[in-house]
């Protein structure tokens, strides 16, 4: 018996590969002769770059940024032997709570800055993992490394995002846009415009009137470039991260497809007879992400898929119309929510199990 295992991560405590290690495990232990080929996925964020290494080749590589009164830092970032560059905005914005997961990062620039090296090296093109950030400034920091300025009622550049509440004039005469394509590789469908109308950013719950400053700056790139950017699909990744680089010309793609497009699943699904999947939580967003990506390729190749999950939410069941078979619970029994993160690997590891027996005795019949 073959299966392919392609998890994505179980936050907070396991990554990707350590999820398709214990699911292997667990799946050995109940059916001796099975065959696991581990394939781990990420909806997006820190980690895409080390996948997308391990999938298809590469070299990891550091540059060193530095901020005025700040000591300069590695940030990761990666060749790939198709002639591309791709990095995590996630990495390059760093740990400015020194471990501690901020809400949000007030100022976008550092990933402006790493673009920018990543063209300046005229690849392929230039890939940025959007997950697992959330900007607070639209991405004007992002775009600044590229010319573009927002002015205040004083006429100087707003910086912060107190100021950038109060913008009313911008300067794009010095934006110097690369012919090189950008792709952000991303974890939601959703544009721009439909988070800021819907209220999902909450913004102004840092300042009053960040979310319609922001819109306005949308809206104001929609007309300067004659498209509006701030509905495409994806847009709305890392906050506003997603906007800027839509302006920039960017175009966007599940990050979860692009992985599994490096890995060629499609190919190994026409050799597997189960594949195992999951995350920490199985909402209606996981269908944007591994989770929905590796139940369509199952539901297409017509391979029964297993999810697993430590949180069923609001929308879980949707993810059978994407192609699962079944959804298991990672919890046999209740627990308190301190003792499941400390022992994530190993309640995956016996979930697994548990199914493993299940599919061994469908086997037998």
């Amino acid at each position: 018996m073959k299966v392919l295992v392609a998890p994505d991560r179980f936050e907070p405590t396991v990554k990707p590969l350590a999820a398709a290690q214990a699911m292997a495990r667990g799946l050995t232990h109940a059916i001796p002769t099975v065959m696991p080929i581990l394939r781990p996925l990420t909806s997006g964020g820190q980690g895409t770059t080390d996948l997308a290494v391990r999938a298809g080749g590469g070299r990891i590589r550091h540059w060193d940024f530095s901020e005025s009164g700040h000591r300069s830092r590695p940030v990761k970032w990666a060749e790939l032997p198709d002639g591309s560059v791709i990095f995590d905005a996630k990495e390059a914005l760093g740990d400015p709570n020194h471990g501690a997961e901020p809400l949000f990062y007030s100022d976008s620039f550092p990933v402006g800055w790493m673009l920018q090296k990543a063209l300046s090296l005229n690849p392929r093109r230039v890939l940025v993992s959007l997950g697992d950030v959330v900007v607070a400034d639209g991405g004007l920091g992002l775009l600044r490394a590229f010319g573009v300025n927002l002015f205040g009622p004083d006429k100087k550049p707003v910086q912060g995002l107190r100021q950038l509440v109060t913008w009313q004039t911008y300067d794009f005469s010095q934006l110097n846009p690369s012919s090189i394509p950008i792709l952000g590789l991303v974890d939601t469908k959703s544009s721009f415009q439909e988070n800021v109308q819907n209220g999902t950013f909450r913004l102004d719950l840092l300042h009053n009137g960040l979310n319609q400053a922001l819109d306005r700056l949308a809206q104001t790139f929609n007309q300067h470039v004659a498209l509006p950017v701030s509905q495409i699909p994806g847009s709305a990744a890392g906050g506003g991260l997603g906007l800027a680089l839509a302006f920039l010309g960017a175009s966007f793609l599940s990050a979860s497809d692009y992985l599994a497009d490096l890995w060629a699943l499609p190919e190994l699904l026409l050799d597997v007879d189960w594949v195992f999947t999951g995350c920490t939580t199985l909402d209606a967003s996981a269908r944007d992400g591994a989770v929905g990506t590796v139940s369509r390729l199952a539901r297409d190749y017509g391979v029964p898929a297993i999810a697993l999950a430590a949180v069923l939410d609001k929308g879980h069941a949707d993810l059978y119309d994407e192609g699962l078979t079944g959804i298991y619970p990672l919890l046999d029994r209740p627990r308190p929510t301190p003792s499941v993160w400390r022992s994530l690997a190993t309640l995956i590891e016996h979930a697994a199990y548990r199914v493993g027996l299940w599919m061994q005795a469908l086997s037998e019949d």
